[in-house]
């Protein structure tokens, strides 16, 4: 028993290590959170895989993503990602496109393949929102990653319904809008219970274009309102790029805790796909 999948086997057994390899998962989003999701993914036999991002891989990434290395700045994160899975399973289907995800063509990604399982790994409280709605009224199989910066305690990473999120302000923006668009809240997801660490000083030190959804609860509504005459309309281009989205400022992470965000995600996909129900001792 000397291949790749042998210990996936031995813990699980023929018929949950087949429905994993004839599945098929679509992660959207490959930062921190989103590139640990496809590298346990891929190290667990899942048989297809598409893999998308809108974004390069720069040196502020390499503190906490995947793909980002000093050799592989300033390549497409999503080309970066195929090729290391095609590395670790060269019997995954493995595909990638450069895509900023938005309400234009998120129901014709949906309807390319009958996804198995879909991964919300997304930041921009917009197109994340789009994206949930398009998967709720698909009825595909998903998660939607909450938020994982400004964090420190891993106990207090879940997976539960979206609309039992307390100290998330990503969450409290996505529940804000999907209410307005007349979306269940219970929508499944990863988050944390930890409070995010971060002060109202911090934000207007490391940048003030600021999405005002995207501000933690500690700090006032006034400046919210302060910060909103300053966002980015896009698109627009910078140093070359065309940039889609409002800017975002920078949120201080761990590669502990946004790594485990992107593990404990995979971990729940897999036993799903695969049906997997633990025998305890």
């Amino acid at each position: 028993m000397s291949d790749r999948l042998s210990r996936i086997r031995l813990l699980m057994g023929d018929e949950c290590l087949n429905r994993l390899q004839n599945s098929s998962v679509l992660v959207i989003g490959l930062g921190a959170v989103g590139s640990y999701t496809v590298e346990a993914l891929a190290r667990s036999g899942v048989g297809r895989l598409e893999l998308v991002d809108f974004d390069l891989i720069n040196e502020t990434n390499i503190n906490r993503q995947l793909y980002a290395l000093t050799s592989t700045v300033g390549q497409f994160k999503h080309d970066v990602a195929a090729r290391r899975v095609k590395d670790i399973n060269p019997n995954c289907r493995v595909s990638s496109r450069r895509m900023f995800v938005d309400e234009n063509n998120i129901r014709d990604l949906l309807a390319e393949e009958k996804w198995d399982f879909v991964m919300d790994a997304i930041d921009p409280v917009g197109p994340k929102v789009q994206l949930i709605k398009a998967l709720v009224e698909s009825g595909l199989q998903f998660l939607s990653s909450m938020g994982a910066a400004c964090r420190t305690d891993p106990t207090k990473i879940k997976i539960g319904a979206l609309d039992k999120i307390r100290t998330c302000p990503l969450a409290a923006a996505v529940k804000k809008r999907l209410k307005k668009e007349k979306i269940s809240l219970s929508i499944p997801c990863i988050y944390s219970e930890e409070s995010a660490i971060i002060g109202k000083s911090k934000i207007e030190e490391i940048l003030p274009t600021v999405h005002p959804a995207d501000i933690p609860s500690q700090v006032q509504d006034s400046h919210a309102k302060e910060l909103q005459s300053e966002l980015v309309s896009p698109p627009q281009w910078v140093d070359g790029e065309y940039q889609r989205g409002r800017a975002r400022r920078p949120l201080g992470s761990l590669p502990t805790l946004t790594g485990i965000f992107g593990l404990t995600a995979a971990n729940e996909i897999i036993l799903r796909l695969s049906g997997f129900v633990p025998e305890r001792r």
